[in-house]
């Protein structure tokens, strides 16, 4: 655990071992940290605040209709900009 998940690390070994009781059907909260394998620098940038980005590719497509789908959920209230990948 890091300093900045504010997890210390006895109370992560004693959550470690509350969740590893063999044979126990009882779900224990616990941490859990998610790990992706490393990846490229490259990013791909499918919006931006100052620019708009038309590519004729099912990956804009998708990034563009979930961005006007959450202005409109939202009655033009929120909309999300500057999305992008690695």
């Amino acid at each position: 655990p890091s300093e900045a998940s504010g997890v210390s690390l006895s109370s992560y070994e004693e959550q470690t071992a509350a969740a590893n009781v063999p044979d126990s059907e009882i779900e224990v909260p616990g941490v859990l940290w998610l790990l992706e394998p490393y990846h490229t620098t490259q990013t791909t940038k499918y919006s931006g605040t100052l620019q708009e980005l038309h590519k004729n590719t099912l990956p804009f497509k998708t990034m563009t209709a979930f961005a006007h789908y959450s202005l409109y959920w939202t009655n033009g209230k929120k909309v999300f900009v500057d999305l992008q990948c690695m």
